[in-house]
Order: C-alpha cells, then structure tokens, then sequence
C-alpha cells in the first residue's frame, strides 16, 4: 500500500490541455482590481479591467495568444480610449486558476489570480442546490 501511495505522489501531474485554458477566467489583483479574461478558440481574446468600482472598466483586446507547458503569452491592446497601456506577464495556467502579473506604463505591478468561470461554477452549483434544498426543507 505505501509502494503504491509513493509512486503515485512521485508522477508529474500533466499541464491542462489548450481547450482547458480557452473560456472565461475572472478574479482580483493585489491591488483589488478585478480581472475578467477570455480566451477564444481562435487565439484571440479580451480582457476586462476593473480599476476603481465606481469608473466604468477598461477593455483590452488579445489579438493572439500562445499556450504551452503551463505558460500563457498574451499581448493586450486598449479599446476604450484613455486606456492605459498593460503588460502581462508570468502568466501560469493551472486547471481551475491560473496567476498572473500585470503593470502600466506608469511602472506600477500587480499579481492577479484568476479562476476559471467554468470550473467555478461546476464547484458552486451544488453548494448553491445544498443549500436552496436546506432552505426549502426548512420552511
């Protein structure tokens, strides 16, 4: 049983497959921007930056983006005007987030941590059935 246990711990958990990565992934920075992405089949996308909750938020285009061995590369252009330039870089893929940095050209940087809208949703909806069944079980 700890043969099995061992070997088991010691196999390299393979990076999630392309069609993983395409879809909707959302979540906050460290500086509490919050963050919408979405990756089209094609290798195009946008992103969506939420800078101060009371301003509309500023939209990027991804005109192509690269995926391989856990790494996303993406380049961001402004859409909205008054929109300032933004990098991202270290952007690591996992199977339900991935992380990120991301900076203007003013030389300010944030980490972000995004998650998959698919998966969180596949997590969330039966915590969300569990509960509206206790809800109408109590009535």
């Amino acid at each position: 049983m700890l043969l099995a246990i061992t070997v088991l711990a010691s196999q390299k958990v393979p990076p999630p497959d392309r069609s993983k990565v395409v879809g909707a992934w959302a979540g906050y920075s460290d500086g509490s921007e919050f963050l919408r992405l979405e990756l089209d089949e094609d290798g195009t996308g946008y992103v969506c930056i939420s800078f101060v909750l009371d301003k509309p938020p500023k939209l990027y285009q991804i005109q192509s983006w690269h995926y391989s061995d856990w790494k996303l590369e993406h380049v961001a252009h402004p859409i909205d005007t008054k929109a300032e330039a933004v990098t991202f870089t270290n952007i690591m893929c996992g199977y339900e987030y991935m992380e990120c940095q991301f900076g203007g050209d003013g030389g300010w940087k944030r980490k972000a941590k995004l998650f998959s809208e698919r998966e969180w949703k596949a997590h969330v909806m039966p915590l969300q059935e569990r509960i509206a069944g206790y809800r109408k079980e109590k009535r």
